[in-house]
């Protein structure tokens, strides 16, 4: 999974399959999620995925400055930090609202 956000922070939008931490660290605003099934279903979807693609590589584009942005957002290791902090400020009583780091995240779905 984490080749998949090493991508995405340098803006490389990725194709994936939709299903452990990939569908939760590539958001459909920041990639491309191809949907579990069998494999011919999977094969079929990745072919018209990549065919699409080709056809209007425009569509890469529009999510290129998305992905780059989601992943120096919420991944990087200050983010992270800043992530747990607001955890253990909850915890402790110091945050009235609990912390919600939801994947993916709801701005960029």
């Amino acid at each position: 999974g984490w080749v998949a956000l090493e991508g995405v922070a340098a803006g490389v939008v990725p194709v994936v399959t939709n299903y452990g931490g990939l569908g939760e660290l590539v958001s459909p605003g920041a990639g491309f999620l191809i949907e579990m099934g069998t494999r011919a279903e999977i094969i079929g979807r990745l072919r018209d995925t990549l065919s699409r693609l080709a056809d209007d590589p425009a569509l890469i584009d529009a999510k290129s400055d998305a992905a780059y942005r989601r992943a120096h957002d919420q991944f990087t290791w200050s983010a992270k930090a800043q992530q747990t902090l607001a955890i253990y400020q909850w915890v402790l009583g110091r945050a009235s609202e609990r912390p919600q780091f939801a994947m993916p995240t709801p701005d960029l779905r």
